[in-house]
């Protein structure tokens, strides 16, 4: 990330906000023994203000939401997409079925992803 840090130098507040990243990166492995890897060590700028749009959806007068089940994670209540557009079509399908959507909103507002 110390690349990303120079590279960044016109941005204060951005250039501020990795450092601590990796200060708190660097506290964890150092006072609590977590592995001392890449893990939170690079991110990228995706150039988009959100990492993946999420939808939820419930069909009309139910507070039970829909569910999905995939093989990688088992059952969840959302579906994510990395294009905004992708999530939007699933959304009108959804809509067109008879199922209402209480937020079809991003799961990360930042626009760099760590890992």
């Amino acid at each position: 990330m110390s690349r990303t840090l120079g590279a960044t130098a016109s941005d204060p507040r951005l250039r501020q906000q990795l450092a601590e990243a990796q200060a708190i990166r660097d506290f964890a492995s150092r006072e609590f023994g977590l592995p001392d890897n890449g893990s939170y060590r690079a991110c990228a700028d995706l150039g988009r203000p959100y990492v993946v749009w999420n939808v939820f959806a419930a069909p009309e007068f139910c507070l039970h939401a829909k569910r999905w089940c995939l093989l990688e994670v088992g059952c969840v209540s959302y579906r994510g997409y990395y294009d905004r557009r992708d999530a939007e079509q699933l959304a009108a399908k959804l809509l067109q079925q008879g199922v209402t959507r209480p937020s079809s909103a991003a799961c990360l507002r930042h626009s760099r992803v760590f890992r």
